[in-house]
């Protein structure tokens, strides 16, 4: 297991963990072509390839059932109720969805599609969700390894210790994305998870042609509403005056919008508490810097790369009307439901959520590896 590292246009060090391949696919070694003195990356892009120290300091699972690292992240279902990993094994929506099961026979993709292992090696770049740390997907990240190269950047807002420029902006954390994606080798797929997703999509959007194909977990986008609103101004003002507690109450009932009497029983321990006022600053800031993309999904509607769009059939209904509208502008789209899922498949189902973004990378590698072959 390795460090990678990338230097942002602003000159931020963006690192990302890096667990190899399995047997099934095949590891790149890179050297270290980054002037860290001055913050400049050589044209080659290679990376950077050390010992990796260890995790970040995730704020680990409380005491509810299905809460995890990301619990405070926005749209997080946080302690909805979790079913093994065959939940969704036929589930079809009435919006045309389909479970991971059916993947493979997709009604909206006109890709080319197989069951086997691609034979080019692939890249799954994961983006965490808020809350939390690039810890967050490890046990999903685990389960990814035999078929993939998985690399797992750290959002610089989750960092620990983070010392977060304001007002923050999505196009920071996507210029993040796009520094690590420059010191791999394609084909990449982008996976992406609450305003991780967000994060991926936007980063997407500026260099379509650096990814084979996008995996987005309920990205909470201001299609017809803001994300934050009034509520995040609220948020933001009680933060400010020392009360991180009270911010993540209202963060936690009003923009994830859980039930009041669930967030005040979170609160009230103090595990989970913990958990949630360590990235309180973070999740505030995430919360504004999506708003400030504004309302609308039309500029998504140029994004040409193939897109699985995830979505549990348990999680807030704004996130998969968000989902729903983002599906209905990108050009090539599916929406895959997780049966008996909400916004955390990632800790209550992680078998699942791994089959479903190994097929969707399956799906298309085989299409982009199709689509280089008739270019020869």
């Amino acid at each position: 297991m390795t460090e990678l590292r990338a230097t942002s246009p602003d000159g931020y060090p963006v690192t990302a963990r890096d667990t190899g391949s399995g047997p099934r696919s095949t590891y790149f070694e890179h050297t270290d072509h980054t002037d860290h003195a001055n913050g400049s990356t050589s044209p080659n892009g290679a990376a950077s390839s050390t010992d990796f120290t260890g995790s970040t300091g995730s704020t680990g699972s409380t005491g509810f059932t299905g809460s995890d690292s990301a619990n405070g992240s926005i749209g997080s279902t946080g302690p909805t109720g979790s079913d093994n990993a065959n939940s969704a094994n036929s589930s079809t929506d009435s919006t045309g969805s389909t479970s991971p099961t059916d993947l493979n026979s997709s009604h909206s993709s006109n890709h080319s599609e197989s069951s086997k292992p691609p034979t080019t090696p692939t890249t799954l770049l994961i983006i965490h969700p808020g809350g939390g740390d690039l810890t967050s997907w490890d046990a999903v990240a685990t389960l990814l390894r035999p078929d993939f190269r998985v690399v797992q950047p750290q959002r610089r807002i989750y960092a620990p210790g983070a010392d977060i420029t304001l007002p923050h902006s999505v196009a920071v954390e996507a210029a993040d994305v796009l520094a690590i994606t420059e010191i791999l080798e394609p084909p990449i797929v982008l996976v992406g998870h609450s305003s991780g997703a967000v994060a991926a999509l936007e980063a997407a959007l500026a260099t379509p042609s650096a990814y084979a194909g996008l995996v987005l977990y309920e990205p909470p986008l201001p299609t017809r509403s803001l994300v934050g609103g009034a509520a995040v101004v609220e948020a933001r003002a009680v933060f400010e005056k020392g009360d991180p507690v009270e911010a993540m109450r209202i963060h936690l009932r009003d923009i994830v919008r859980f039930p009041g009497d669930l967030v005040d029983a979170m609160l009230a321990d103090e595990q989970t508490q913990q958990a949630f006022t360590t990235h309180a600053g973070a999740q505030i800031a995430d919360a504004e810097a999506i708003d400030a993309l504004g309302v609308g999904t039309e500029r998504f509607a140029a994004l040409d790369v193939p897109t699985v769009l995830i979505e549990g059939d348990t999680s807030p209904a704004h996130l998969r009307e968000r989902l729903a509208d983002l599906a209905a502008v990108l050009p090539d789209a599916e929406v895959v439901t997780l049966a008996g899922q909400g916004h955390i498949a990632h800790i209550a189902a992680p078998d699942l959520l791994a089959e479903t973004v190994r097929r969707a990378a399956r799906r298309f590698v085989a299409a982009h590896e199709s689509e280089a072959a008739n270019r020869g």
